[in-house]
């Protein structure tokens, strides 16, 4: 039920490992759909995104990001015939990989607005455990998960219901259905049997801070000021979203051209990796056709195309015979 303490469950339980964890050996990523709550995280080393329910683009990125991290761990201990992250870290310790946490908070909210995300994220839960992703829900009910998703959820904790009828289904029989009201108390099945427990708070509160938002950004602070950016590993991802506008002579500026021989044209930014794309027109072509109904920027690509050549290539390198129907591609001179 609400206000009884899932959201500070969550806190206490990012707080315990990211206090055992270095940011090598975990990477979190937080879907903050329970009232930005969450919020005080952003500061750690460890947290690669914190994403609100309003951020369309970056939850869709999330979600591909733990595909792709999860597809390139299958195919990579399908070589090295180990079953698991952990053995991975232990034979390869210098190229150890970090577990990934995945944090949805007030899932209803989640299933409301991306409903048809539920299929891609089920099969993430299916696939994850293995390849040392994992995933930390939080629900006021449990209407609130699909049947599939639930079921793939082993470990279960259920704090004070508002129906409880439902704490069979969370935890087995046995709990009273006059679960006391106390925030932070409830049950998780040990065996065959629910035990009670009480969940710790992050730090002793103060009376000007009961939530303990002021010492955990403190902490957080702290945490990222001492680690200093000394990354052995990739650092988790910050989840950014692709620009609506990009400018080619400042990405000419910062990009490192490939070093092939072959003819390269710098496009713009690649959609997945959020990196410099490419097109190898010897690898890729020779040949290249670009569609768009009216005004969806075909002339704009070629003109792109074109620059990245000419400022890259030398005239006894290249030549570029244009014909232009629209005379909008090139106005220049008969020496152009």
């Amino acid at each position: 039920a609400s206000c009884l303490g899932k959201t500070t469950f969550i806190r206490t339980i990012i707080s315990s490992l990211v206090l055992t964890h270095s940011p090598d050996d975990l990477h979190i990523y937080i879907l903050d759909f329970g009232g930005r709550a969450l919020n005080v995280f952003l500061d750690l080393p460890h947290v690669g995104a914190i994403i609100t329910s309003e951020e369309e683009e970056r939850v869709m990125r999330v979600l591909r990001k733990v595909n792709d991290i999860i597809e390139y761990r299958q195919v990579l201990f399908s070589e090295e015939r180990v079953n698991n992250l952990e053995t991975h870290n232990h034979n390869y310790p210098d190229k150890k990989l970090p577990a990934i946490l995945v944090v949805i908070d007030n899932f209803a909210e989640f299933r409301e607005y991306y409903e048809d995300l539920m299929g891609p994220l089920i099969s993430l839960v299916r696939e994850a455990r293995a390849y040392g992703v994992h995933f930390l829900i939080t629900a006021d009910v449990v209407n609130a998960l699909t049947g599939k998703l639930f079921n793939l959820i082993t470990e279960r904790y259920t704090l004070k219901l508002s129906d409880a009828s439902e704490y069979g289904d969370i935890v087995g029989r046995g709990v009273p259905a006059d679960l006391s009201n106390v925030p932070g108390r409830g049950y998780v099945r040990v065996g065959n049997m629910p035990l009670e427990f009480q969940t710790a708070l992050s730090f002793n509160p103060d009376e000007n801070d009961a939530d303990n938002l002021a010492k955990l950004n403190k902490m957080c602070l702290r945490m990222r000021d001492l680690w200093n950016n000394n990354w052995k590993g990739e650092k988790p991802s910050t989840i950014e979203t692709l620009q609506l506008r990009i400018s080619l002579e400042r990405l000419m500026q910062e990009v490192t051209w490939p070093e092939s021989k072959r003819l390269n044209i710098l496009m713009g930014i690649d959609d997945r990796t959020l990196e410099p794309a490419f097109i190898d027109i010897e690898r890729q072509g020779p040949h290249v056709v670009v569609l768009g109904q009216p005004f969806s920027g075909k002339t704009t690509t070629l003109q792109t195309m074109i620059i990245s050549l000419a400022m890259q290539y030398n005239p006894d390198t290249l030549g570029m015979v244009l014909i232009d129907y629209s005379n909008k591609l090139w106005k220049g001179n008969e020496h152009s």
